[in-house]
């Protein structure tokens, strides 16, 4: 994949040109799947400037910011991976993407839950998880104090 393909098939999905002067947000965050892209490929930040006309430091801010995308735009981050066959992992939601896997799977877990069970979950088990936190965190320290 070089960087003009992948900016031609951004430019089909996205049905606009991701580098023409405008400032709307999803041609900011057509820019960041670029950056985001290109970076995963191996490709840095002078090569971009290079390919795209812009300045290098605006491809370390996009690549930077790529976690602040929506939906629609990891659907074509993923349709990218896709489609130029890319050794890349797929981004399975937002969730993922500003949390990471750990959390990601904690959520899924908790969204299958019934209201009842939620409920309890945040007024019995997340207080008491607080706690026995704070608990375990005050006897660390003790031990600090101590050696």
């Amino acid at each position: 994949m070089t960087l003009k393909e992948l900016n031609y098939v951004l430019e089909t999905m996205y049905g606009f040109k991701l580098w023409e002067k405008g400032r709307k947000r999803d041609v900011i965050y057509a820019r960041k799947v670029f950056c985001q892209l290109a970076h995963k490929m191996g490709y840095g930040p002078t090569a971009m400037s290079r390919a795209t006309g812009q300045p290098h430091d605006l491809m370390i801010y996009h690549r930077e910011t790529f976690t602040s995308v929506l939906p629609v735009d990891i659907h074509h981050y993923n349709t990218c991976i896709d489609y130029f066959n890319l050794p890349l992992k797929k981004i399975e939601g937002i969730n993922e993407l500003v949390y990471g896997n750990e959390i990601s799977e904690i959520i899924k877990k908790i969204s299958t839950l019934g209201l009842k069970d939620l409920k309890h979950l945040k007024n019995v088990i997340i207080p008491n998880f607080k706690e026995s936190i704070r608990f375990e965190k005050n006897i660390e320290n003790m031990g600090r104090f101590n050696n």
